[in-house]
């Protein structure tokens, strides 16, 4: 029985690092393909200067990039490469500006692939392709608690020629966050579904924190994973749900204290202002309704999806309501209270508006995977590979 549970033990690992090897090597192609294809990445590279001079030995700081061109073209993406030796002995800097600082872990990890290779953007095929592979990894044990292996093999092979996915891998910034909150999802499903003892349950807290701390320096969306897993510690492990209370609330303030200090670089920057209810605003802009199958009435608003036009509605509500013509400068303090407060005020007086887009979100996410989507290309954009295409067409045909 014992060699039996070891062996079947050695094939879930064998097939976890077969997901693995099996996403990244796709991922780093698609990744790579895509450019060579001409496609261009978007995750706002031009603010990717700290990362460029920490892998160069210079630290995290904000260099002031137009007074260094051949890093200004750089991070204009007009060059692929970079190098460290154009850098002058006293690079001018800046302070940091709130996306840097909410980002910093992903930067970091950027600088590390540039450190270990060479500063380009080409380089960073290899990291989307490793966070991909991560992701089909922590998406096979999501299937596993539910399925064979056969069945969770075949859910995986509809996610690695998935277009919604692919078209989304090249752009470091929206798919790096994937295999952190999958893997949050993997530690929550693990203490749902197996009778936990103390020890694991503290442990698997900690790195529940750990994992999701981590992945809130990559991306602010992670932040969302952290309510359900103080739920699932609370009320969803195996057993009577009013048993061992202090040992859950052990488990859930050290899941809390280790999210906390994993994190606390990017909570303490957040504390200076953030842009979390600019991005809530954009959800609220009329183009958004075709999309979710709604229609407006007489009212909007907002027209547009642009930052800069949400940033003028919000510096034009807080100057009526405060009678002060005030600049809010994008992710500080006091635009971040302004923002919240516009967006509270739709709340308020557009309750129904707001509980029926909630209610259809849930409805389009949920019927995203039966979904057919383009891969993402754009127009005139040549195909990375016509017979890895024809089977994502085949895939959304079926």
């Amino acid at each position: 029985m014992a060699a039996e549970k070891r062996r079947s033990r050695w094939l879930e690992g064998a097939l976890i690092f077969f997901v693995f090897a099996i996403g990244s090597g796709v991922g780093t192609w698609y990744g790579q393909a895509f450019v060579a294809s001409g496609g261009q990445p978007q995750f706002y590279q031009r603010t990717f200067g700290p990362a460029v001079l920490l892998a160069c030995g210079r630290g995290f700081v904000n260099p002031i990039q137009e007074e260094v061109p051949a890093l200004d073209r750089f991070l204009q993406v007009e060059t692929d490469t970079f190098a460290c030796a154009s850098l002058p002995a006293d690079v001018p800097t800046q302070p940091l500006i709130g996306f840097q600082r909410n980002l910093r872990y992903l930067m970091q990890t950027v600088a590390l692939v540039w450190a270990g290779s060479s500063v380009s953007w080409s380089h960073l095929g290899l990291l989307s392709g490793l966070f991909f592979g991560l992701a089909l990894s922590c998406a096979y044990g999501l299937f596993r608690f539910g399925m064979g292996r056969i069945l969770s093999l075949i859910g995986i092979a509809c996610l690695l020629t998935s277009p919604l996915q692919l078209a989304y891998l090249p752009h470091l910034r929206d798919s790096a966050k994937a295999p952190f909150l999958l893997a949050g999802l993997v530690i929550m499903g693990i203490l749902v579904c197996r009778p936990i003892q103390r020890t694991a349950l503290i442990g698997l807290s900690m790195l529940g924190g750990l994992v999701l701390g981590i992945g809130f320096g990559f991306r602010a969306d992670v932040l969302i994973a952290v309510p359900p897993f103080v739920l699932v510690v609370g009320l969803f492990l195996p057993g009577r749900r009013f048993k061992n209370l202090r040992l859950k609330a052990t488990a859930i303030a050290l899941f809390l204290l280790t999210f906390t200090l994993s994190s606390w670089p990017i909570l303490s920057a957040r504390a200076t202002g953030h842009n979390l209810w600019h991005v809530a605003l954009l959800g609220v802009m009329t183009p958004f309704d075709a999309s979710l199958g709604v229609q407006g009435s007489s009212y909007e608003w907002g027209y547009t999806y642009n930052d800069i036009f949400v940033h003028s509605l919000v510096s034009s509500f807080h100057r009526a309501k405060e009678g002060t013509p005030v600049f809010l400068a994008p992710g500080s303090t006091a635009y971040a209270q302004a923002s919240r407060r516009y967006f509270l005020t739709i709340v308020l007086h557009f309750p129904a508006d707001v509980l029926t887009r909630t209610y259809v979100s849930l409805l389009k996410i949920v019927d995203l995977p039966f979904l057919a989507y383009p891969l993402g290309l754009s127009e005139g954009q040549a195909r990375p590979s016509a017979l890895f295409f024809q089977i994502t067409e085949w895939r959304a045909v079926l």
